[in-house]
């Protein structure tokens, strides 16, 4: 009864969604809609969400679980779909914080691959990118995430400790670095739909 009711209520609320106008919903599919019911967003929301307006907010915001903000639609979408830990936005930096595994050594006869899993904490710089070419966008939309080039800096925050000076040398020429990286997107969530509603915030 449960599944039966709750099927009920999604073909309600996408029902609602359609009478307004198709535009309004371009930029979003059937699974973009549902992810955003899913998180009880209203119907007024999602259709923002999914205009692809020019218009948008530019108050800097720091997104946490621990801290109790208003946050406005994009931003909380933001929040929603970057598949990482810690996500701070504001007008000059995007942090969040990501488990990143690292095999350190060969395969052994059974095709096991011994790993380090260190939580790594990423800081894009917004500002001097935006700077530097206003019409310039800086996501750009990937298979697996968003697309980042630019100034990025990483710290290794923890799951090195028992690690040796030797080992930590080696396993940080293994970890990412330089001015590119990709932002991991969650499961359900348009990296498209990411994309553009990171570069709306830098507006």
């Amino acid at each position: 009864m449960n599944s039966i009711v709750k099927t009920n209520y999604c073909f309600i609320a996408l029902t609602g969604l359609s009478l307004f106008s198709q535009n309004a919903l371009s930029e979003c599919n059937r699974d973009d809609v549902e992810f955003y019911l899913s998180k009880n967003f209203t119907t007024q929301q999602i259709t923002e969400l999914c205009k692809a307006s020019s218009e948008e907010k530019s108050v800097p915001v720091i997104v946490s679980s621990k801290t109790q903000i208003n946050l406005s639609d994009d931003e909380a979408f933001i929040k929603q779909a970057i598949d990482a830990r810690n996500i701070i936005i504001s007008k000059e930096y995007l942090e969040y914080t990501l488990r990143v595994c690292v095999e350190y050594a060969e395969e052994d006869n059974y095709g096991f691959s011994p790993k380090v899993c260190p939580d790594i904490r990423y800081k894009i710089a917004l500002n001097d990118l935006e700077a530097e070419e206003t019409d310039k966008k800086l996501f750009f939309f990937g298979e697996n995430g968003i697309d980042v080039e630019g100034d990025i800096s990483r710290e290794v925050l923890s799951g090195l400790e028992k690690r040796s000076d030797e080992e930590k040398k080696y396993l940080f020429k293994r970890l990412e670095s330089g001015d590119e990286t990709n932002i991991p997107v969650r499961e359900g969530v348009s990296s498209k739909k990411a994309a553009q509603v990171l570069n709306k915030l830098l507006k």
